[in-house]
């Protein structure tokens, strides 16, 4: 039996020894990569450094690189980078204590070359024809462009001037410190006088390797806008000057950022420019240039500068610092870019919409010397882009001090974008200077339209409307004022799509407490003259709160509301058989005086096809975080009666809906406050409300209450919208909000996408709405009212939508209809409802990306201290047994 025991150890461990032993037959080159070709030793020395690649027009590749012992530059040339030449010393013109220089390819045939003399501090070009790269007799040394130069940048347009911007650090020769721009419309034989663009003397104190300075072209087209822009990181600010006439003359420099975009405790810095026709995109960073951690920005311009879309977060908020961005790709629909980083740079593109996803699939693999088996690790690298192919040279890192090259096909850069199922750039639908806007109601008809509901009012409230438009999955309609005459603000508004096509909408008078109703054709909504003339619900109290409106089959509307304080407070419910003209007398659901509550508010009604009507509610309490609930009730007969409202949660209530589905299915959704954090749930129904499920977790906890809003149709889509606002302290007079859209699979609740977005302002407020509409397309409407730079109060309304596709499923005709009451016939029996499962609380403390690390501790120590207690008692219960 041992030896049966030792042979089955002993075989693996041969297996492995013998796979260990022929896996170490050494090989003419690297191993392929997945994805990557093969990688080549150029240099063969062990003292190789400071690689550089450029390829000629002919797509000859061209490498050279410092050896260490010979202290001069080696160079070695590829036509295919596969086979290279022979490493070979060159006495190029420019040294190897001087910076990198830049190399610029030219497809008439040319090399150009710039670079900075270390000793002089002088700015000299030169070029050469490829096919004499290795011939330093042959170089041409054009001129000396500048002296005292600290930093530049170079570019070749598409219709072949070179243009140049640099950084003086002296004065000399009347040229005081600053940035100055030149260029050559002749291929470098000539090159027109220096122009200022910006002056400054802190730039007699910035260091070369913090001068950042990019450079811009527009079109292919003569003459084309040009971009300059760069930092004056002594003053915390980064600057642009921009040129109309392909570089004639130039607009005054103009600050972008500053200490006053940050608050002072960050400088924004690594300014970055693209532009194609008049489409202009920048990007920078803000943090403390050195640090490891910032924020990367970008913004987006459609005019060629001369406004700026809102600022948007490039890699998602604070993360490794770039050390610096290059420009890789432009072809007018794409810009992509290098994020260079200590190790491995990150590739990311800009669609005129959103940012690519990361491609981390072009970051540099380990690979091993096949001589002498040592791990290769990349450093200095240098990419190179190349008919869509990138080409990467770059020197050992480890012992080997050798300098590589390897190459791989590059994915088209659409392909870098996820799938169009996010949210696209939001469309601001209203904005309104010192009028508040408040509110929002969003209901979907059966003909691809979303119908939106507002109420506008002045900012001391004597005066108020209510105001519409229709969005058709394409545009929206003007915004229209269709209820007019307002004395004063609605405190609730409630609208809802009822039978024959007709939109029923609700509100609470803000000063009257009154509750009032309307109704139009869905049409013609937009018309004032088509809304019937506002009629005031009946109601025992002056004080009336939360209408919330549905409609039968037949036309028959029911209204629910809320009497939350004094003497008859409770819940009520009215009806109207002839289109809101005449109402019936109210009918309490509950009377919470009997109860002994302190409030009662927020009824929210469904009809399911049965005719059965079913109704949540929330208990209050003076103070609002204290106590509290949420209660079920349903009536099946037209809501005469009803049945002994159930227990369904004891926390304090912010919001909560009830929804039902065509094949029965019932949803009753919250969010609550359990006095440690903040909860949104759901609970599902297959059996008409008899029973439900246990609690389920929608989007995890939160450590404040946010806005929230359901979208839904019969069909069974259903999307939990939530908007959360994001902390960002590097970055004052604005908020960043990020939308997230959770979906319903039919048994959980999934985070489907998320969509980001800037509201330029402080003190901002914000209501939430959503809807889908029967054409699959989900919209989301954000109501936002903050103080602008000048003090004004702004409320805007902006909206989002994506589609969420294509269903086989056509919705049945709207059937449900309610059994007639006794109120107009005899009585029918009410069902008993059996006792809901009670509250899962687990599932508020489930993993969320909302849930704050000190939650998460204190749940720990809670957690860990009840453990203990467990512990001490069965010690002790086990000593007393003994």
């Amino acid at each position: 039996m041992n030896k049966i025991k030792h042979f089955a150890i002993s075989v693996p461990f041969l297996f492995l020894m013998m796979v260990s032993l022929f896996g170490q037959v050494p090989l003419t080159r690297a191993q392929t990569i997945q994805g990557w070709s093969e990688p080549v030793n150029l240099s063969f020395s062990g003292v190789a450094t400071n690689p550089l690649l450029v390829v000629d027009f002919r797509g000859v590749l061209h490498a050279i690189w410092i050896d260490g012992v010979d202290e001069a530059y080696k160079y070695s040339t590829s036509s295919d980078g596969v086979t290279w030449s022979a490493p070979k010393t060159v006495n190029f013109p420019f040294s190897i204590k001087d910076p990198p220089p830049v190399f610029i390819s030219d497809p008439r045939g040319a090399i150009h070359v710039f670079w900075i003399n270390k000793i002089e501090e002088s700015l000299f070009y030169g070029q050469i024809i490829p096919s004499n790269f290795d011939k330093p007799s042959e170089w041409s040394v054009r001129s000396r462009l500048a002296r005292g130069v600290s930093g530049f940048d170079v570019l070749l347009d598409k219709i072949g001037i070179l243009h140049l911007a640099f950084a003086r650090n002296v004065t000399q020769g009347g040229a005081l410190p600053g940035i100055y721009y030149r260029q050559s419309s002749v291929g470098g034989a000539s090159w027109s006088e220096p122009v200022t663009l910006y002056l400054s003397e802190y730039f007699r104190s910035i260091k070369p390797e913090d001068v950042y300075i990019r450079l811009a072209s527009s079109s292919e087209v003569s003459p084309s806008n040009l971009y300059v822009a760069w930092d004056n990181r002594p003053q915390k600010r980064i600057f642009m000057a921009k040129s109309t006439d392909g570089g004639l003359s130039w607009s005054e420099a103009e600050q972008m950022k500053g200490p006053e975009d940050t608050g002072g405790f960050d400088s924004p810095f690594n300014i970055t420019v693209a532009a194609a026709e008049d489409r202009v995109l920048l990007i920078w960073q803000v943090g403390q240039p050195g640090s490891p951690k910032c924020t990367v920005y970008s913004q987006w311009s459609t005019d060629a500068g001369v406004s700026w879309g809102e600022p948007t977060t490039v890699l998602g908020g604070r993360s490794e610092c770039p050390l610096s961005i290059q420009t890789i790709l432009n072809d007018g629909t794409y810009f992509a870019f290098r994020m260079n980083y200590a190790v491995n740079p990150t590739f990311i593109a800009w669609n005129g919409e959103r940012w690519s996803e990361q491609q981390t699939q072009l970051q540099l693999p380990t690979f091993s010397n096949p001589l002498t088996f040592e791990t290769i690790l990349l450093g200095c690298r240098q990419d190179y882009i190349y008919n869509n192919r990138l080409l990467v040279i770059g020197c050992d890192q480890g012992t080997g001090g050798d300098v590589w090259f390897i190459s791989r096909d590059l994915d088209p850069v659409e392909n870098w974008f996820s799938p169009p199922s996010v949210w696209g750039v939001p469309e601001s639908l209203v904005k309104e200077v010192d009028r508040k806007v408040s509110l929002l109601s969003a209901v979907a008809d059966r003909n691809g339209n979303l119908h939106l509901f507002w109420a506008r009012s002045s900012g001391d409230d004597t005066s108020a409307d209510i105001r519409y438009a229709r969005w058709d999955g394409r545009e929206w309609t003007p915004p229209d004022a269709v209820i007019t005459g307002l004395g004063s603000a609605p405190a609730r508004l409630s609208a809802e799509l009822g039978a024959f096509d007709r939109l029923l909408l609700a509100w609470e008078d803000g000063k009257s407490g009154d509750l009032l109703f309307s109704w139009a054709n869905a049409e013609k909504a937009s018309l004032s003259s088509e809304w019937s003339t506002p009629t005031v619900l009946p109601s025992l109290s002056a004080s009336n709160s939360s209408p919330d409106v549905l409609s039968d089959a037949s036309g028959r509307i029911v209204v629910a509301y809320a009497v939350p304080i004094n003497e008859e407070r409770g819940i009520y419910v009215v009806q109207s058989t002839d289109d809101g003209t005449l109402w019936s007398a109210p009918v309490r659901v509950f009377d919470a005086v009997s109860a002994q509550w302190e409030m009662v508010d927020q009824p929210k009604l469904a009809l399911s096809r049965d005719g059965v009507l079913h109704l949540l509610f929330s208990r209050l309490t003076i103070r609002g975080d204290q106590g509290g609930g949420l209660y079920y009730t349903q009536s099946r007969d037209g809501g005469f009666t009803w049945s002994e409202p159930e227990v369904v949660s004891e926390a304090a209530i912010l919001w909560s809906e009830i929804l039902n589905f065509d094949d029965g299915t019932l949803h009753r959704i919250w969010q609550e406050y359990d006095g440690l954090v903040y909860a949104n749930l759901d609970q599902v129904s297959h059996d008409g409300g008899r029973t439900w499920s246990k609690s389920l977790s929608v989007t995890g906890v939160n450590d404040r209450p946010t806005a929230v809003a359901i979208a839904w149709d019969p069909i069974g889509r259903m999307h939990f919208m939530q908007l959360i606002q994001q902390v960002d302290v590097s970055v004052i007079h604005q908020n960043k909000l990020t939308l997230q859209d959770w979906e319903w699979n039919g048994s959980t609740w999934e985070l489907h996408s998320t969509g980001d977005f800037i509201v330029r302002g402080d003190g901002i407020e914000y209501d939430l709405t959503a809807g889908i509409t029967s054409k699959g397309l989900l919209e989301a409407s954000v109501a936002a009212r903050y103080t602008d730079a000048q003090g004004e109060e702004i409320n805007e309304i902006l909206t989002f939508n994506r589609f969420l596709g294509n269903t086989s499923v056509t919705p049945e005709p709207f059937t449900a209809q309610l059994p007639t009451p006794p109120l107009f016939t005899d009585a029918t029996e009410v069902a008993q409802v059996e006792p809901t499962v009670p509250v899962d609380l687990s599932v508020l403390y489930d993993d969320n990306v909302s849930i704050s690390s000190t939650q998460r501790n204190l749940l720990g120590v809670l957690l860990i201290g009840g453990a203990m207690v467990v512990t001490v008692f069965l010690l002790l219960r086990g000593g007393k047994r003994k």
